[in-house]
This record gives C-alpha cells, structure tokens and sequence, in this order.
C-alpha cells in the first residue's frame, strides 16, 4: 500500500530547522507532498463578496433542485424519525438526508421502509410507502 503525506505550510521559507519536517518521514512514506500556503494582502470588497455569495447558494439551490428533482418516481429506504404535521403522517430521512413526508406512516418511528418518491417540495419530499414490509427496527435518540 503506497502511504502519502500532505502538509499545507504557512510560512515555509521560515522555518530555518529541519527537526520540524522530520516527524512526517518517521513513518516512512513512499510520498511526502510538502507545499506553502499563501494568503492574498488584497482586501476583497464586501460587495464582491457578497455576489460571490449570492452566485454560490444559487449554484448549491440549482444543484439541490435538480438533485431533488431526479428522486422522483425512485424507491428509497427512509429512516422514519418522527410524526408529520398532519394526522398519520410520518417524517423520516433518506441515505441522503432528504426529509420525506409520507401519510400513514406514524406507526414507522424508528424504522426503515422503502418508500416511492411521488413529489418535489421546496425543502422536502412527499412519498407512500413501496409495500409494507418493513426493513429494519433501529434505534432513534
């Protein structure tokens, strides 16, 4: 197996002695990736800033969306963790940490059931259980 090691450096050409770099060879890697890490003396102005910002969590929503938007129609196993606002219903997790919302699924707290993604909500999925086996009875703190 090939042992790589990377160390991100502030101020390289400041340390004079080389005891500092000797505890990364103890182990004896194959590869040692050494390399400085340099911060701009240029002050961003708070509106690039912010546009950078605001470009960034429309990039993360886009993606989120499409991401979101692709689990419909899809079966998925979610980990039911607590009651929905309506009556019955249940509010649980995917492997990927969607909330979905599914009717009749109250009695599923703490439990894993397959579930068949129906639709697309701004902040969550609605879904109805595939069939009513249940995969797994796990622990919910």
């Amino acid at each position: 197996m090939t042992t790589i090691i990377s160390w991100n450096v502030n101020g390289l050409r400041q340390r004079h002695s080389q005891q500092e770099f000797l505890p990364i060879f103890l182990g004896n890697p194959d590869i040692v990736c050494i390399q400085e890490a340099k911060t701009s003396k240029i002050k961003i102005p708070d509106e690039v800033k912010n546009a950078r910002l605001q470009a960034l969590q429309s990039l993360l929503g886009a993606q989120q969306d499409a991401f979101n938007a692709a689990c419909k129609g899809r079966v998925l196993p979610v980990l039911f963790e607590k009651p929905g606002s309506k009556k019955g219903q249940g509010v649980g997790r995917t492997p990927y940490l969607q909330p979905v919302h599914v009717d009749d699924a109250e009695s599923l707290i703490g439990q894993i059931a397959d579930v068949r993604i129906e639709a697309v909500r701004s902040n969550s999925l609605k879904g109805m259980l595939a069939h009513s086996s249940i995969c797994k009875k796990v622990s919910v703190l």
